[in-house]
């Protein structure tokens, strides 16, 4: 287990013909998605319940009901969420490259390699159970904003100036590299690819995951 371990870490192309070699894993590469999603979970119960109470402030300041906060769990379910949305963008991007490689590597494989793949994540998971237990919000104070749009991002902007959270959003970027990186070597592995294929499919799968990352704050 500790060589297989070290291999998908420093060797992940040794790792990626190993797992080929043998039996499809299905347990793993399920698990791996299902527990991401479980333990970024308890960090976004951790998060909202502690910046329930400044929440609840900015409410009574802008004279708005309580009805209208998003209860706590609404949070949790959509951070979990996310993993599995990630798990299917990641599927489709692979199948969509190995169709444009005509087929070079089993369908059914690519999607057992690329659930595997999300054992990435996990550090990154448990990292944020650490920031979760730590953050300490700023509490609330009425902003100089003449308008509730504006004290409303003021709020917004003073909530996540948290280091620790910038620090976890660094990281998420770096997990979101790590993913794309091993997604590629079992691509390559599954499909035999040449070294420029291996390279387009790197940068590729570097923007898609690191892009959608950056895409709220566009929006």
């Amino acid at each position: 287990m500790l060589r297989r371990t070290c291999d998908y870490v420093f060797r992940p192309t040794v790792f990626f013909r190993e797992q080929l070699s043998c039996a499809p894993d299905w347990w793993a590469a399920a698990a791996a998605p299902i527990l991401c999603s479980c333990l970024i979970g308890i960090s976004a119960t951790v998060l909202g319940q502690r910046a329930r109470p400044a929440q609840i402030e900015l409410l009574r300041y802008l004279d708005v009901p309580m009805e209208m906060l998003p209860p706590a769990l609404l949070m949790t379910i959509g951070m979990m969420l996310g993993y599995p949305a990630w798990f299917g963008m990641a599927l489709l991007a692979m199948l969509s490259m190995n169709v444009l490689y005509k087929d070079a590597a089993p369908p059914a494989r690519l999607a057992e390699l690329t659930g595997i793949c999300f054992l990435t994540q996990i550090p990154f998971c448990l990292l944020m159970i650490a920031v979760a237990l730590d953050y300490r919000p700023a509490p609330f104070l009425p902003p100089s904003a003449s308008s509730r749009a504006a004290a409303l991002a003021a709020f917004v902007d003073g909530q996540l100036a948290s280091t620790a959270l910038s620090g976890a959003r660094m990281l998420s970027h770096v997990s979101a590299l790590w993913l794309a990186s091993q997604l590629t070597m079992a691509l390559a592995v599954a499909g035999e690819l040449s070294p420029r294929a291996a390279v387009v499919s790197a940068l590729f799968l570097a923007s898609l995951f690191v892009g959608t990352q950056f895409l709220p704050d566009l929006l």
